[in-house]
């Protein structure tokens, strides 16, 4: 499968773009023309995980370049993998994703994380999980973020059409910010909310909504979610894609706003 993002937009809340460090008119273009495989500050794990109809690897690797030149010389490279390994009651989960735009060969993003994530199914509606994660992401201004956690996952609802999990876990972040702003050393409750439905062969929908207080000061705290509509056109062929990802940070890194929205539309060709 195959997402060819045709537009991607990210705005503050009062409805001006925000570009940190960059040429506005160039990521304005940019952002417009070029074909995005996702953002990588809110990581829907949900939508990676496959269901257990079989044992053994799954997985897709995606791989893009565009270049753009008009008044300004505009490179992106952008890669992704996918990787589920199952056994008995055990899930591995393991995602991968690259992005670098530059423009006149100067890096305006460059981005990348790493994900690693086990699942053991205790019972039916108990599913206890750990993860690790490792990322850095030069738009908002992390050089280094490394997560580490464990928890119970709970399947409140398990249907073939629509299905609804929470987890608590507890998690040690380890945060680097550029230009030596901060070095954060916090422990975190990560709580996440997800759903998953199939109306009908044309139309499916997933949520995720993640809040994440330090558990020392619950006054700081990040809620980030994703929600992601699909319109099937042709079956298992072509399909109309739209995305909203939203992100607060109670506390962010110096000369970052709060919140930030992210919208995507595009076309899912799949071969």
């Amino acid at each position: 499968m195959v997402d060819l993002r045709i537009d991607h937009f990210i705005f503050a809340l009062d409805g001006s773009f925000y570009f940190a460090t960059m040429r506005r008119t160039a990521i304005l273009i940019a952002l417009s023309l070029c074909f995005f495989v996702s953002q990588a500050q809110v990581i829907d794990t949900e939508t990676k995980r496959t269901k257990r109809e079989g044992e053994g690897w799954t997985g897709q690797i995606d791989l893009g370049f565009t270049f753009v030149r008009n008044t300004n010389d505009i490179r992106t490279l952008t890669g992704a993998s996918d990787i589920n390994w199952t056994r008995s009651r055990n899930t591995l989960l393991l995602l991968n994703q690259y992005r670098r735009m530059q423009v006149n060969g100067d890096n305006i993003q460059n981005q990348a994380f790493q994900h690693v994530r086990f699942n053991h199914q205790l019972r039916r509606y108990l599913i206890p999980e750990a993860f690790v994660q490792a990322q850095y992401d030069q738009l908002w201004l992390i050089d280094l973020r490394v997560l580490a956690g464990a928890g119970p996952r709970f399947a409140i609802l398990e249907k073939d059409s629509a299905n609804i999990h929470f987890g608590v876990l507890m998690m040690y972040e380890y945060e680097n910010i550029t230009g030596g702003q901060e070095r954060n050393r916090d422990v975190r409750v990560s709580t996440y909310l997800s759903g998953n439905v199939i109306v009908n062969e044309h139309f499916a929908a997933n949520h995720i909504t993640y809040y994440q207080p330090r558990i020392d000061d619950w006054s700081d705290f990040r809620i980030s979610s994703s929600t992601n509509l699909r319109f099937t056109i042709i079956k298992d062929r072509l399909a109309f894609k739209t995305g909203l990802d939203f992100r607060y940070d109670s506390r962010p890194p110096e000369d970052l706003i709060t919140t930030f929205l992210t919208w995507t539309n595009g076309l899912s060709l799949g071969f």
